[in-house]
């Protein structure tokens, strides 16, 4: 008979999940379905935000910081990006009200060009484009 597994209720780390045997179930996408908003106030040069890109995706407006690759990932089309500076803090709290404050069909209009700028970033897409990319130099 096989062994039920438990539940990784109240674990904390990956390394406890994989060497006590717990199953770990990701809930990602339901986090996503529940979101009003995705917040993500990276204070480095995050090189690629796959969170980001998850969350608009799943067609969620974002916020972000000005910061490493987040940038290239939203546009003014599907968030907010604030500065990433000594005025962080206030610049999100203005950000959060301001994405509360927004009427229905434009928060609606924010979610559905949100899905497609996450499509810019397929990854047959981008594959296609680079190996355009390396034929047109060679």
């Amino acid at each position: 008979m096989e062994q039920m597994r438990k539940l990784p209720i109240g674990i904390q780390t990956f390394e406890e999940i994989r060497r006590d045997g717990y199953l770990y179930v990701d809930k990602t996408a339901m986090v996503y379905q529940i979101a009003n908003v995705g917040v993500f106030p990276s204070t480095w040069e995050e090189p690629f935000a796959l969170t980001c890109l998850e969350a608009i995706a799943s067609s969620l407006p974002v916020i972000i910081t000005r910061s490493g690759g987040m940038p290239e990932i939203v546009d003014g089309e599907c968030g907010i990006v604030v500065k990433n500076d000594e005025n962080l803090v206030n610049s999100l709290a203005v950000a959060m009200k301001n994405i509360y404050g927004m009427d229905k069909v434009k928060l609606k209009n924010m979610a559905l060009h949100s899905v497609l700028r996450a499509q810019l970033f397929d990854n047959q897409l981008q594959y296609k484009q680079f190996v355009e990319y390396i034929h047109s130099k060679i």
